[in-house]
């Protein structure tokens, strides 16, 4: 009886798969198959003519369409449809308004009407939507008395996914980067934390004129939010750079921060090195410096800018011993180190910090 027990389960088991791998086949079919009328999305800037199409997919037989497509007259202005495809190059179209040259209702109204046999669609463009961009989001919806009818003027089962247009909000800065003070035989960083923004670029400023950063011995990650400095020559010493960030409407500057470099090989007693750890860390640091340095402070900040704490000092040390960091919550922290050489012009040097 158990073998047969075990058997019977067997069996089960398998024809349970079965089923469920040929009910998952159907789904995939009937969704790859299923009949389609969607509006697409798309980002414009105010001013500009946007352009948002509307497709259709696995339709066949139509006869007859009628729609009604609804939007924000405050967020969108002269509607009306381009590029109308082919097959229904007669269909007529109206941006609906409250009388004759009345205000506009937010209805943009699309009819069309065969001659002939129903057309068929597998996957193609109905029509693109122009529009002028007032300004800021605005959902483009079928209404609920669309309606697309084959031939003998039944209504065919159409699936309706609504749209929308949206106008991107300016690139915002929330960590500016900070002026990097590092000898030539080290490495070191520049790092902003933005939103808003679809590409990014680091530049450096050379004879006044603001060029783009490219990647070569010294520079890397020029197209990224953090720009790694490798073992930089003295001819760079006092340069300035800035990143700069951008959407398709708008650009917008970080701050300068000037780049200081120590060349070893004097002994101008400059802030070169500092060694910290443990780096993860949990309850507290340690710096280790490679040389005796006038610190004037330290301060610590997240990785949003936001200051957490400093730690004065305005004296000459070789090592240092942070603690009370346990409050601290897990994650990435900049720690910024200001000391002041006998020149004293103040240098910065910014180190990266995980807390576990």
């Amino acid at each position: 009886m158990r073998t047969q027990a075990i058997t019977h389960s067997i069996k089960t088991n398998s024809l349970g798969r079965v089923l469920f791998a040929l009910f998952f086949a159907l789904f995939l079919y009937f969704q790859a198959n299923s009949q389609t009328l969607e509006i697409g999305t798309a980002q414009s800037c105010p001013g500009s003519i946007a352009t948002v199409s509307i497709n259709i997919s696995n339709t066949t037989n139509v006869g007859a369409i009628t729609l009604y497509i609804d939007y924000d007259t405050t967020m969108v202005d002269t509607i009306y449809l381009a590029n109308i495809n082919p097959l229904i190059s007669s269909a007529m179209f109206n941006d609906m308004t409250n009388g004759v040259g009345g205000p506009r209702l937010g209805i943009l109204a699309i009819s069309w009407y065969a001659s002939a046999p129903g057309v068929n669609f597998t996957t193609a463009v109905l029509a693109d939507i122009k529009m002028k961009v007032l300004g800021g989001s605005c959902s483009l919806s079928f209404s609920t008395s669309c309606e697309i009818a084959d031939y003998t003027a039944q209504t065919i089962n159409v699936n309706y996914i609504n749209g929308n247009l949206s106008v991107p909000y300016n690139p915002i800065f929330s960590f500016q980067p900070l002026p990097l003070s590092i000898n030539t035989t080290d490495n070191g960083f520049y790092t902003i934390t933005a939103t808003n923004y679809d590409s990014i670029r680091w530049q450096i400023k050379q004879s006044g004129e603001w060029l783009d950063v490219q990647n070569n011995s010294v520079f890397q990650g020029f197209n990224n939010d953090t720009l790694f400095v490798n073992h930089p020559t003295t001819n760079l010493d006092g340069v300035y750079l800035r990143c700069t960030v951008s959407n398709i409407c708008s650009t917008t500057n970080s701050d300068s921060a000037v780049l200081l470099i120590a060349d070893l090989s004097g002994n101008n007693n400059e802030l070169s090195f500092a060694n910290i750890y443990p780096n993860p860390f949990s309850n507290h640091i340690s710096i280790d410096f490679s040389q005796s340095s006038f610190i004037e402070k330290i301060n610590i900040y997240q990785i949003d800018g936001k200051y957490v704490k400093s730690i004065i000092k305005n004296n000459y040390i070789s090592h240092l011993y942070i603690s009370n960091l346990k409050e601290l919550q897990k994650g990435t922290y900049f720690l910024e180190i200001i000391s002041a050489p006998k020149n004293d012009n103040k240098l910065n040097a910014i180190y990266k910090l995980i807390k576990n």
